[in-house]
């Protein structure tokens, strides 16, 4: 039992004299909201005994409860309307999937049959970033700058990934299908945040994006799961699903699963957020060991200017996921928390991120120097670049909070300076490397 669950303990028992149901249905509203509070107040750095204390001043009367308890059944009523209207704008994403799946396939009615499906890719984020962002919009309310802002960039992205003329199976085609989804979730980020926000937010919405991510994937996976038995219980009976049967329920599915996530994220009742932290705690160190064999492996294989692309890429992939890991590991951190053996696990983890990124650039400035510019060595060549910065300075930082040189909150303010710059980047990739590159 923690500490404030038995000072609420003692608490409730002192209070055992209301009988009702009334009462007693005001004594749990009393209960949740001097929990709140309780909880709020240790955010701001009191310690348990303490916020519970001040806490406990901040409760109104009963009656002012029982208030609150009848204002209650209309915020009820307003989360069942914004289920409904989650569960509309999936329906209308699973179908404006479908339609655009239709359209623009290999040999659809708007394309011939000698393209590549990379429109499809490209276009596939943005049939579904309005209806996410709608629900953001209309949930968050960020006020008309951060409308603006999201209105322009959207709008960008979405002319520069569609009425481009990429040349078939050309790079700068390959690249605006990779980084489109990143621009775009940096849009959700602007909702998620509203701008002129407190930095911090940013880190919050990092985390909110890893719970997303995380309960995403459980989704995927219990619905992939679903999808096989009912495969194999038709297979049984004589009965073979078509493609086109299946076509209908991944285009439904997987935009639909984007909004659920979000919504259950939103709204606290997701499972992810005790999930996300614990993998973190599981896969930092085992992330670190692995960059430090990766390390070892490569320095020692011969020759890193000729390092093979797919090696490369793999390589980055990692950082990619080092990068994530750090930035849950910050958003999930309690301020209070003493320094222990994760922060020393991290601190390993990022220099040997550091090392691998210093590795990668040396390996990609060289078949620069040797084979010249191309639209995927330079976008490789920014991000790492990204990377190496922000991972550098993680890594300067944790090393200063082990040394008892600097606080929790410097590790937090850090990232939130960088997180925007990822988003630019992935619209410069967009609305840049195309036409700077021939649309090859």
């Amino acid at each position: 039992m923690s500490d404030l669950d038995a000072l609420v303990g003692r608490w409730r028992s002192q209070r055992a004299g209301a009988r009702g149901a009334d009462a007693d249905a005001a004594e749990a509203a009393r209960e949740e909201r001097l929990r709140a509070e309780t909880a709020d107040l240790r955010q701001r750095g009191l310690a348990v005994d303490e916020a519970f204390l001040v806490a406990l001043r901040r409760v109104g009367d009963l009656d002012a409860l029982q208030a609150e308890i009848a204002r209650e059944r209309p915020s009820r009523r307003a989360a069942g309307a914004r289920l409904g209207f989650v569960l509309t704008l999936a329906a209308l994403a699973g179908l404006a999937t479908r339609g655009a799946v239709w359209l623009l396939e290999p040999g659809g009615p708007l394309v011939p049959t000698s393209d590549d499906g990379a429109l499809l890719l490209r276009t596939l984020p943005l049939v579904v970033a309005p209806f996410l962002l709608a629900y953001l919009l209309w949930t968050r309310r960020p006020g008309r700058g951060a409308g603006a802002v999201i209105a322009a960039g959207y709008l960008l992205v979405a002319l520069c990934a569609s009425i481009f003329p990429f040349a078939p199976f050309g790079d700068t085609a390959v690249l605006t299908a990779i980084h489109a989804p990143v621009a775009l979730w940096a849009l959700v980020g602007v909702a998620y945040v509203a701008v002129g926000g407190r930095p911090s937010r940013r880190i919050e919405f990092a985390r909110f994006s890893g719970e997303v991510a995380v309960l995403l994937a459980l989704i995927g996976l219990g619905g992939g799961a679903l999808l096989a038995l009912m495969i194999g219980s038709f297979a049984v009976v004589g009965v073979e699903l078509s493609d086109g049967v299946l076509g209908w329920i991944l285009a439904l599915g997987a935009p639909g699963a984007l909004l659920i996530a979000t919504w259950l994220v939103d709204r606290r009742q997701s499972v992810a957020e005790n999930i996300a932290p614990v993998l973190a705690r599981v896969f930092t160190p085992l992330t670190g060991l692995m960059l430090l064999a990766l390390l070892v492996v490569v320095v020692t294989a011969g020759d890193l200017a000729r390092a093979d692309r797919e090696l490369l890429i793999v390589m980055d992939l990692v950082l990619v996921l080092v990068l994530a890991l750090s930035l849950y590991a910050v958003s999930a951190r309690d301020p209070r928390t003493r320094v222990g053996l994760l922060d020393a696990a991290q601190l390993v983890m990022l220099i040997a991120a550091v090392a691998v990124d210093v590795v990668v650039l040396a390996a990609m400035l060289t078949r620069i120097a040797e084979f010249g510019f191309s639209a995927n060595k330079t976008a490789a060549l920014g991000l790492n670049l990204l990377l190496l910065v922000h991972l550098a300075g993680q890594a300067a930082l944790t090393a200063r909070l082990l040394l008892g040189r600097t606080g929790p909150g410097a590790l937090e303010r850090w990232p939130s300076r960088w997180l925007p710059a990822y988003g630019v980047w992935a619209v410069v990739v967009v609305a840049v490397f195309p036409p700077l590159f021939g649309f090859m």
